[in-house]
């Protein structure tokens, strides 16, 4: 479900059962990540096309340290989830909640996928502890 548009992030959701959703992941699939040494963050996205405005869903993997990032890949992602036309005031849902919860698990997985295997395929690597 990839968009066109051009992608900023916005201070917060437009609606508060979509903040509920991003808090509820967050605290349910953040300590999975807690041993890889990053944390798990949803972002509201705004998104712009010529003729409508979008909004979206951005998954990120957050490093505590950067530096000592060992994991290379794609630990980020997005998904627009809703639209409107430029000066009107009626929004088309493109997703279900459920739908983008479903989204966020999926993306989720693929990033501790990525990890485990790195992990799998260059154990001399990685810090000891992890």
């Amino acid at each position: 479900m990839g968009h066109s548009g051009i992608c900023r992030r916005v201070d917060r959701f437009s609606c508060q059962s979509l903040e509920q959703t991003a808090r509820d992941a967050e605290s349910r699939l953040g300590d999975d990540f807690e041993p890889f040494g990053a944390t798990l963050q949803v972002h509201p996205i705004r998104i712009s096309h010529i003729a409508s405005v979008g909004e979206g869903v951005a998954l990120h993997l957050s490093p505590h340290d950067l530096k000592a990032w060992e994991w290379w890949g794609v630990f980020e992602a997005d998904v627009e989830i809703s639209r409107r036309r430029r000066f009107a005031k009626t929004w088309e849902n493109l997703m279900s909640r459920e739908a983008v919860r479903t989204w966020i698990d999926a993306n989720s997985a693929e990033y501790l996928r990525l990890l485990n295997a790195g992990r799998e395929s260059y154990p001399g690597s990685l810090s000891a502890g992890r």
